[in-house]
């Protein structure tokens, strides 16, 4: 949009308003066209529709400044879909009839008047993450959006590939929250027995990390340990928006991290149906992927259905080069049948009420081998996941934009586990290691949300969120074999309000001061097993020129331990298995039997502190250039963790408080038998031959030691880093360009495992986050072809697994993504789309490490053995 142009559309829109209402009405019957925007800045959202439509649209960018713009898809007039576009906001549009919309504050006249009477009789309340308030974005806070078209051009087939692309996220981490995680170096690799996938934001953990599913939680997976996103069918993603900032004022515990919310598909005309199908070009691995959507809107509402059915197959260790030293047969990844349905439905009731209605049900079916380092038992583990999520909300509006919404929500996840044991040597069943699994885990909640403008200041509306809620929490889970039978509930009652408040705006901005926001948030939550706790947060965003965005937040978080396993083994004690392992001796010399203890010790919430600060620039010299910078600072008391596995923990300084050395055996066994209050139970995985192990057939009656494995309040972890992302997307001539960089970079992460332990620096270590990880996106449409490529980048570090520390290099990969649209003049081949995707298209090879998982070569958190995957897919719009 040229400044000339603009300057004169912009003096003479007052007399272009006293003529526009009936030409617009009249050009808005007959011109519908498609829509398919993601949800992001208004500004971002009328630049698209002006560049693809030929259009000028005049505005102020002070006026457009904040404000979010929700996804649109459908077929609409253009005046008709900015009207969506800035629904619930202080602005109004109008048209010439010919190429020029004017967007601008509402006036109190007339034409305001009728315009608004004719506004959609239907439309979506817009909420970002980060915040209560409709049609605001979180004053001070950074919002990642991956939009629909990002997805698309992605190349990737799955939502957990998605996510680890994101340099924010950590593939794995301590916790193994990968489906490969049981070949991971953490501590809590085999805790992940269902082979989901978590989010890990900063390398916290994915408990530090909250997951939504259209702005609501779910049920937990893994005892509690995370929250299987692999469940959630990547074609049934509208976009997902990364809070990277401290959110408990908003949502409560577990966003100490971050927040990732999914947003799922919502409007939808028509029919689309899509069929990939996948291989690495190294054996071992293919999938098939089918989906179909169907979807339908009316003048009070829309429904849409998604199906989607997954079949990967298996992934041994024995097909790569560095998980071959590991047992045969083991599972990289273990084959998955997954179907999933997801249902959205909006209708209008009446003038003021509307019903919202969201379901979202998935099953699926692992299965996969492993074989112990001993190389005596061998096992197939055969599990099945079912989870469903249903939410139900009324929404009545109050009038003067108030509204009040009732909203209730059920999740459940419900896993059967097996793990059929058998004598490798001989083949025959092993019913002393064999065992069965029942796990679920309950949520219920309930909550009342009051929102609407306070009153009206020179730079805007104020507005308010005020609520209530509770939710309560049930755990089960029952293994015969162990004589475990594990049950914890707890209830959650919540008290939030949420102010944001425009001090300056278009009407009273000054040289220096463009735009002002604050956003203050506060949130009270009672926990019936932790006790209470009160969490606020601040926001500041302010902008001194149009094209500048300063911004800054602080805020508290809180994390009690999940209802889970973390809290259901502190009300047990220490688990009643226990692994005999061989360590180091204390001397440096041979080795010793070491009893590993699992569980729990006496547990309090986490606490947190979170600041960030950062900029988002958008030089109007140069249209559609987008950079951002954030820096953050997190510093966490009493994290939740179990320490880590290491077998020179006797030498190790720093993990002394989990080693306890008893007189005699005698004396270790007599006080295991009082800590689990009945008999104890021996795996010794001591050595390479379980007739014995290294220590006999009884090792227990010789060791002194216990490493505890037991989750703990860790002394501090405190972490700093920065964000740095860039978009930039223009048209030259017939073809579109785009270009995208998000790099994240951490400067440390200290960390102490107990009170009084000095803090080590984990960046940059085996497991841990590395100091820069880097995506780099190009992307190009020019008629019916298009075309993405994208270049991964995780920097070098210090392999820390082995006795002797040792170089790792750097590990790049690139993907590569090519749609071709079939011509439209047959039916048959109307509006037909052929893909063609390459996942690591040189084949990048994981660096090696000494030792990881299973005596694997590779680090989890930092690389993927799966090496390069071809995909090609074909949809159709119906």
């Amino acid at each position: 949009m040229g400044q000339p142009r603009r300057s004169v559309c912009l003096a003479v829109r007052a007399q272009l308003a006293a003529c526009v209402l009936a030409t617009s009405l009249a050009w808005g019957q007959t011109s519908r066209l498609e829509f398919d925007l993601p949800a992001q800045p208004l500004e971002a959202s009328l630049r698209a529709i002006a560049e693809r439509d030929n259009l000028q649209i005049v505005y102020v960018s002070a006026d457009v400044a904040g404000i979010a713009a929700p996804a649109l898809k459908g077929q609409f007039t253009t005046v008709d879909a900015i009207t969506k576009l800035t629904e619930g906001t202080r602005l109004s549009v109008s048209f010439d009839g010919k190429a020029t919309v004017v967007v601008k504050p509402k006036e109190t006249s007339r034409e305001g008047a009728l315009r608004d009477s004719a506004q959609s009789w239907y439309v979506d309340e817009v909420v970002v993450t980060g915040t209560n308030i409709k049609g605001v974005a979180p004053a001070g806070s950074p919002v990642i959006v991956i939009d629909k078209e990002t997805i698309r051009r992605s190349g990737y087939s799955t939502t957990e590939q998605l996510l680890q692309s994101l340099p924010q996220n950590v593939r794995s981490g301590s916790e193994g929250a990968t489906a490969d995680g049981e070949l991971s170096a953490g501590s809590l690799a085999g805790v992940n027995s269902t082979k989901g996938t978590g989010v890990n934001l900063r390398g916290l953990g994915s408990v530090a990390t909250l997951t939504l599913i259209n702005g609501r939680r779910i049920a937990a997976s893994s005892s509690g340990t995370f929250t299987d996103i692999s469940l959630i069918p990547l074609s049934a993603i509208e976009r997902i928006e990364i809070l990277s900032d401290g959110a408990s004022a908003i949502y409560g515990a577990d966003a100490v991290g971050g927040v990732v919310n999914f947003i799922l598909k919502q409007d939808f005309e028509g029919a689309e149906s899509q069929a990939l199908y996948g291989f690495t070009t190294e054996d071992g691995l293919d999938e098939w992927q089918l989906t179909h959507t169907v979807g339908s809107q009316w003048g009070s509402g829309n429904a849409l259905f998604v199906i989607d059915y997954k079949n990967q197959s298996e992934l041994l260790a024995a097909d790569r080069d560095v998980t071959s030293t590991v047992r045969h047969p083991t599972s990289i990844f273990p084959e998955n049948k997954q179907i999933a349905f997801v249902f959205s439905g909006r209708q209008r009731l009446g003038d003021k009420l509307s019903a919202q209605a969201d379901v979202q049900y998935s099953h699926s079916e692992r299965f996969g081998h492993l074989t112990f380092s001993g190389g005596r038992l061998t096992a197939e583990q055969p599990n099945t996941i079912d989870r469903i999520n249903a939410a139900l909300g009324l929404t009545y509006e109050l009038g003067r934009d108030w509204e009040v919404s009732l909203d209730g929500v059920v999740s459940r996840e419900d896993i059967d586990l097996r793990f059929d044991a058998r004598n490798v040597a001989t083949g025959a069943p092993d019913a002393s290691q064999s065992y069965v699994q029942d796990q679920r885990q309950d949520q219920w909640s309930s909550g009342i949300k009051v929102t609407g403008p306070l009153f009206t200041l020179p730079g805007g509306n104020v507005g308010l969120a005020v609520g209530a809620s509770t939710r309560s929490e049930e755990y089960y889970r029952k293994v015969p074999l162990w004589a475990a039978d594990e049950e914890a509930e707890r209830t959650v009652k919540s008290m939030f309000a949420e102010l944001h408040v425009p001090l300056v705006g278009h009407d009273n901005a000054m040289t220096g001061v463009r735009r002002l926001e604050i956003s203050l948030a506060a949130r009270y939550d009672d926990y019936s097993d932790f006790g209470d706790t009160t969490n606020p947060k601040i926001g500041i965003s302010w902008s001194p020129i149009d094209s500048l965005e300063l911004r800054s937040s602080y805020s508290t978080s809180f994390r009690a331990p999940s209802a889970g396993r973390e809290l259901a083994d502190s009300n047990k004690g220490i688990d009643p298995l226990m692994f005999i392992y061989s360590f180091t001796a204390p001397d440096g010399v041979g080795y010793v039997p070491v009893i590993q203890l699992f569980g729990s010790s006496p547990l309090v919430p986490e606490e947190s502190k979170n600041w960030t600060v950062g900029l988002t620039f958008r030089p109007e010299s140069v249209s559609g250039l987008e950079i951002g910078l954030t820096y953050f600072d997190i510093k966490y008391t009493d994290r939740i963790i179990a320490p880590p596995f290491d077998s020179g923990a006797l030498l190790d300084p720093t993990l002394q408080a989990f080693v306890t050395e008893y007189a005699s055996a005698a004396a270790l066994q007599a006080a295991l038998a009082q800590l689990v209050n009945g008999p104890v139970s021996y795996y010794d995985a001591s050595g390479p031959s379980y007739a014995g192990g290294f220590f006999g057939p009884n090792p227990e009656n010789s060791t002194r030691y216990t490493y505890e494995s037991r989750w703990i309040n860790a002394g501090k972890v405190d972490i700093s880093g920065f964000d740095l992302t860039l978009d930039y997307g223009f048209e030259w001539r017939d073809n579109q360009f785009r270009f995208g960089f998000n790099a994240s970079h951490l400067q440390e992460i200290m960390s102490s495992f107990a009170p009084g332990v000095p803090a080590v620096d984990l960046v940059d270590t085996t497991g841990n986050p590395l100091d820069w990880r880097i995506r780099t996106t190009a992307w190009w449409s020019r008629g019916k072809y298009d075309a993405a490529l994208a270049v991964n980048y995780a920097d070098s570090y210090v392999d820390t697994s082995g006795a002797i520390d040792a170089p790792i290099r750097s590990y790049v990969t690139v993907d590569a993504n090519f749609r071709y649209e079939l011509g439209d003049a047959a039916v048959a081949n109307k509006n037909l789309f052929l893909s063609l995707s390459v996942i690591n298209l040189l084949d990048e090879q994981p660096p090696y490490v000494a030792a990881s998982g299973r005596n694997s070569h590779y680090d989890g958190a930092n690389a993927s053995p799966l090496g390069r995957m071809v995909t090609f897919g074909v949809s159709k719009r119906w």
